[in-house]
């Protein structure tokens, strides 16, 4: 490490403490200076996708693509990238309802671009078949969730798949536990936590859980 390293701010951490103290104003500020020393970091960007969703003159539309686009990118303190990660879904889960269409906007202009093999996708795939009742079966997505329960135990997408599909079959410590996994852990597939953990909070609304 350089000495001008150990003089370089970390504008991550400033950001994080400022949106945790409640300290709006000095977060654009923050952002402004992190600009000017890095544009490829991801967590720059989740702290514009948080700024976005915070502010209603930005279009939804356009912190979604940066919050796709953070995924192409390396985040220069990894130790807060799960911070920044799931503070941006929060904030999108906020700012996102049914009449931004969200989940229509998802399917149709972000498809996830992961290998079809993907857990993620392919309990997605099953869901909205099942939905359209154009095959597909619940003991088939149940044997998809055991299988990636097994060997992705730490996967936040399988944690919110587990309550999608146990919200009525599983007590309500063993849901608030998967959904307290599902925001603390790392997605396998970043492009399909956004839509699973929506379909998970409008799972939990519905069940009054």
């Amino acid at each position: 490490m350089g000495l001008a390293d150990l003089f370089k701010k970390n504008y991550a951490k400033e950001f994080k403490e400022a949106f945790e103290n409640g300290d709006f104003e000095n977060l654009h500020i923050i952002v402004q200076k992190w600009l000017e020393t890095s544009s490829d970091d991801a967590n720059l960007t989740l702290a514009m996708v948080i700024l976005g969703c915070a502010s209603q003159n930005v279009e939804f539309t356009k912190t979604f693509e940066m919050y796709l686009s953070a995924s192409d990118e390396t985040p220069a303190d990894p130790s807060l990238s799960d911070w920044f990660n799931s503070k941006a879904i929060e904030m999108m889960e906020k700012r996102t309802n049914e009449d931004i269409g969200f989940d229509e906007m998802f399917n149709n202009r972000y498809k996830s671009k992961s290998a079809s093999n993907d857990y993620a996708e392919k309990f997605l795939n099953l869901l909205e078949s099942i939905i359209d009742c154009n095959g597909g079966s619940v003991d088939e997505m149940r044997s998809l969730l055991k299988k990636w329960g097994e060997e992705c135990p730490d996967d936040a997408n399988m944690h919110c798949a587990y309550v999608i599909l146990n919200a009525v079959k599983s007590s309500k410590d063993e849901i608030d536990e998967h959904v307290k996994k599902a925001k603390e852990c790392s997605p396998g597939d970043k492009n399909s936590y956004a839509k699973l953990l929506a379909l998970m909070y409008k799972i939990i609304e519905q069940r009054g859980l």
